[in-house]
């Protein structure tokens, strides 16, 4: 499984490959919520109060990380479609990608579980090819895109390791 959807909310796809034992490639899904709302307008800052009111409730760690996670995922969604409309540029996207990036360290901090671990490892390396595709969109040069790249390393770093040590 390569993420879990709780409660159908996981239908905007993000196709990527990566590479198998046997050193093919593997064509891999990972979804994330469809997002409607994207930022600049009143609306968008109360979808980040909800969101934040949403994780701070969450009674239990098992909690906090599917809430995390879902919060990572929806802004990672936003990211893509600003992505696609021409309204937006690449700081913007940068600017939600960043969101995207550390609510996904936070969920990958309240990660114990192999399964818990292993989505947080699919949503690295979607969010990676995101960013790469941002990368080469709006060019080259921006240190945003390489401090993001190196934040998901950092993430997937501290997942081996827990993952090591249990």
């Amino acid at each position: 499984m390569i993420n879990r959807d709780i409660g159908g909310l996981r239908t905007e796809p993000i196709f990527f490959e990566v590479l198998g034992p046997d050193g093919g490639v593997n064509e891999r899904c990972y979804k994330t919520p469809n997002s409607v709302i994207l930022p600049g307008g009143p609306a968008y800052r109360l979808k980040e109060l909800r969101d934040f009111i949403w994780y701070k409730l969450a009674n239990n760690p098992v909690a906090k990380f599917r809430m995390a996670l879902l919060i990572a995922d929806k802004r990672i969604g936003e990211a893509i479609k600003m992505e696609q409309d021409d309204n937006f540029s690449g700081d913007d996207f940068a600017v939600v990608a960043k969101e995207a990036v550390d609510w996904l360290s936070t969920a990958s901090r309240l990660a114990k579980d192999i399964e818990s671990k292993n989505q947080i490892s699919q949503a690295s390396l979607a969010y990676r090819h995101e960013i790469e595709e941002a990368r080469v969109k709006w060019g080259n040069n921006g240190v945003e895109y390489l401090e993001l790249l190196k934040k998901l390393k950092a993430i997937d770093d501290q997942n081996f390791e827990t993952s090591k040590n249990n």
